[in-house]
């Protein structure tokens, strides 16, 4: 028995001692990344007065060097590609537990997936994974479920994940290359795209999930109690018309609590398939063009 006992006493000491090993993993992953923003947010670097907060739609069509310059307040974009509501508001929840709080969030809305469980929009959980050592990070993945809090808690081998592994550097691709301002614009457009046949999205409200529209309901929750300035912003598509569904469903949710900005479906530059990377997005010139008159937007309704 004694021996069994020895046995199995030595194994777990060599198992604690193996398992600080992967320390070494959660120190060394975030320096092997090429998107270092969310880290900058989690150690308080991020300083912005205006935050730029969405998926796709808001990381290639909103200009944040633009909307500075416009504004003449500091922008930064915080979108990432292919990221949902609940990912955005962690990042809303992040900056100000880090005591950055901006004074302007514009938020981009996704028509007609904003709050619906589509696998085109995720948590991003590949941005926390190779940031497990900051414990809002790993505070996180246990509230996604990703993760048990004991377990986190006492083996380091529990808090990565597959990805931890791979120490290779990463690299920007021609798709998403991050400026200095935090936007990931485009300077070409997508192959075999039929601008002459582009379907224009439907909202559905039948597909919303809850828990998407709890997490926008949450974001507006935030603004309004830290008073920071919410505006929710629809950017174009090509040959667009107002969806008026869903600018109708955005209203009966904001509910006067932040405001709703639409681009302007008059302008014939929506209809030129030279400001487009693809029927929802627009290249770098389009982002340009439209920031402009976002910003003029801001600039106006402040004063």
């Amino acid at each position: 028995m004694k021996s069994f006992l020895f046995k199995i006493s030595g194994f777990l000491l060599a198992f604690f001692l193996f398992d600080k090993l992967f320390i070494l993993l959660t120190f060394i992953a975030p320096s092997k990344e090429v998107d270092q923003r969310l880290e900058q947010v989690v150690q308080g670097n991020i300083h912005a007065q205006t935050i730029i907060l969405g998926s796709s739609r808001a990381a290639r069509d909103i200009s944040a060097k633009t909307i500075q310059e416009q504004t003449k307040t500091a922008t930064y974009s915080l979108a990432y590609p292919g990221s949902n509501v609940a990912f955005q508001e962690f990042i809303l929840r992040s900056l100000i537990a880090s005591h950055s709080a901006p004074k302007t969030v514009l938020l981009v809305l996704d028509n007609p997936i904003q709050l619906a469980n589509d696998p085109l929009l995720t948590f991003r959980l590949d941005r926390l994974y190779p940031l497990v050592k900051y414990p809002i990070i790993l505070d996180e993945l246990v509230a996604q479920g990703e993760k048990n809090k004991w377990m986190a808690a006492c083996f380091y081998l529990h808090r990565i994940g597959k990805s931890s592994f791979d120490l290779r550097q990463k690299h920007f691709s021609a798709m998403d290359t991050i400026l200095a301002d935090g936007s990931l614009p485009v300077s070409f457009q997508k192959e075999d795209v039929n601008w002459k046949k582009v379907e224009q999205p439907v909202y559905d409200r039948a597909k919303e999930d809850s828990v998407r529209v709890r997490a926008f309901e949450k974001i507006i929750d935030i603004c309004n109690l830290k008073k920071i300035r919410l505006v929710c912003v629809i950017p174009p598509i090509y040959q667009g018309n107002a969806d008026q569904v869903f600018f109708n469903r955005m209203k009966e949710i904001i509910k006067g609590r932040a405001e709703l900005y639409h681009f302007d479906e008059e302008d014939k530059s929506y209809s030129d398939f030279h400001y487009f990377y693809d029927e929802t997005h627009l290249k770098n010139n389009g982002a340009i063009y439209f920031s402009k008159q976002l910003g003029q937007y801001l600039t106006t309704k402040s004063n």
